[in-house]
């Protein structure tokens, strides 16, 4: 091992250190780190298997041993561990789990307040669930983002930009905050000064990235893109090669979580998720919790190194998957998971344009308190089905106003109805099913736009 892996194997297998600083020398502090880490990640990507399984048992010892001491939540669940053999006997958890301990005030690092960042996820589980995140954890993120840029091509002088809902404080591009389609249009002239000039990558919403091409088709607008990022939302194959036939841009899929911040990402095979190993540790298990081999399909389970705030460990994110057994042609080691089972949630909105999921279920988002689960059935382009699973202070307020928001999205040709029930049933694999789309009009358009498909070479 030469120096140079030495120090990144050294550094890779201790927390972040966890610092205190006026902002100008926090600033400073991340500036260095960031530029260090990124070298680290570079060569870390390439380790042998054995050398990244080693990091990651001696994150998971590091771990536990400081969340036995601060959460009472996880210390019964932590008491028998001693060594990596005994992770996978520890009870894996849940949503619910971590709702009802945030709740009882049993799962939050006492000592770590001011270090505190409330977030909460997408809904595309079917289950709201606000969190928190642990502030020292950004820094490593950014520099995994950079990992991940660098993987689509970008290059010192290019310009990313990432359109989003709401100002992520781990963003590592230029952000364009937006609220959706309709906010996309309406400041257009602002994301076309974004883009106009220098190479670009761009990173959105998948439904977001199809609105975006059709906007840029109709105006007549064509950048300089050097690759496309898709996250958040299922992306079809047929959609990728729709995609990269409007952007004239390769397009690689983040395998995106608010509760992790990103556990995987495509190289240029574009043959499942790298998982980002330094930063966390992936399971593929069976009924039994149990880790599966691979090619077999099972839950996936996740631990975030980095967040002593509020531990995830052996989380279950709601997806499920399998490794795959052979090295990636790209050269990287990093492991890769293929994920399985994930609906489409973008579709055709009743105005005729694309509508997405997260919009739709906002105003369900938005109350998550009151509500414990949801499924949205959609029989057609104008009738909708939301049925709750409510919380007991879920009241006809909450119910009539959580319908006025939806009507404003969907408009008034769009037939609506709420139901509140005690369960939603599961779906294949065990896992329900939060978006149950009964006429998948948005394939078929996008089959009748298309046009033979040519794989775009990777641009240098």
């Amino acid at each position: 091992m030469n120096i140079s892996d030495y120090f990144a194997d050294y550094v890779l297998r201790r927390p972040h250190p966890r610092m205190r600083l006026p902002a100008i020398a926090d600033r400073m502090t991340r500036h260095a780190w960031l530029r260090a880490y990124d070298a680290i990640f570079e060569r870390s990507e390439r380790f042998p298997p054995d050398r990244l399984a080693a990091i990651q048992e001696a994150r998971l010892r590091t771990l536990v041993d400081r969340v036995r001491a601060s959460s009472p939540f996880y210390r019964e669940r932590l008491r028998d561990f001693r060594s990596h053999r005994d992770f996978t006997a520890i009870a894996p958890v849940t949503k619910h789990d971590l709702r009802t301990a945030l709740d009882a005030g049993t799962v939050l690092h006492p000592g770590l307040a001011s270090f505190k960042v409330k977030r909460s996820t997408s809904g595309s589980s079917g289950i709201p669930f606000a969190f928190f995140h642990d502030r020292n954890m950004y820094t490593r993120r950014i520099a995994l983002y950079h990992r991940l840029l660098r993987w689509v091509g970008y290059r010192e002088g290019d310009v990313a930009v990432w359109i989003m809902r709401e100002l992520h404080p781990e963003f590592g591009a230029i952000p364009f905050v937006c609220f959706g389609p309709e906010d996309i249009e309406r400041r257009k002239e602002e994301l076309y000064s974004l883009l106009e000039g220098k190479p670009t990558i761009l990173h959105a919403m998948t439904s977001h990235l199809i609105f975006l091409a059709d906007l840029f088709e109709r105006d007549g607008e064509k950048f300089n893109l050097k690759g496309v990022i898709s996250y958040a939302e299922p992306l079809h194959s047929e959609v990728r090669r729709y995609l990269e036939m409007k952007f004239s841009a390769p397009l690689f899929d983040n395998y995106g979580s608010q509760e992790i911040l990103n556990p995987g990402n495509e190289c240029e095979v574009h043959d499942g998720f790298h998982i980002n190993s330094e930063w966390a540790y992936l399971e593929v298990v069976g009924e039994d919790h149990r880790p599966l081999p691979p090619g077999q399909l099972g839950t996936v389970l996740m631990t975030s190194f980095d967040n002593e705030v509020m531990p995830f460990i052996r989380y279950k994110i709601g997806d499920l998957g399998c490794w795959m057994e052979a090295p990636c042609p790209c050269g990287r080691t990093l492991p890769r998971l293929k994920l399985s089972g994930r609906d489409l949630t973008y579709f055709i909105h009743p105005n005729g344009k694309v509508g997405d999921f997260i919009s739709l279920v906002l105003p369900i988002l938005e109350r998550t308190p009151k509500i414990l689960q949801f499924q949205v059935i959609r029989s057609s382009r104008f009738i909708y089905e939301f049925h709750i699973v409510p919380t007991p202070a879920f009241d006809d307020d909450c119910r009539n106003a959580i319908m006025e928001d939806i009507r404003k999205y969907l408009g008034p040709e769009a037939t609506v109805t709420i139901t509140a029930t005690d369960e939603i049933p599961l779906g294949p694999g065990g896992k329900p099913r939060v978006f149950v789309n009964l006429e998948n009009d948005f394939l078929t358009r996008v089959s009748e736009q298309g046009v033979p498909y040519e794989k775009h070479p990777r641009k240098t």
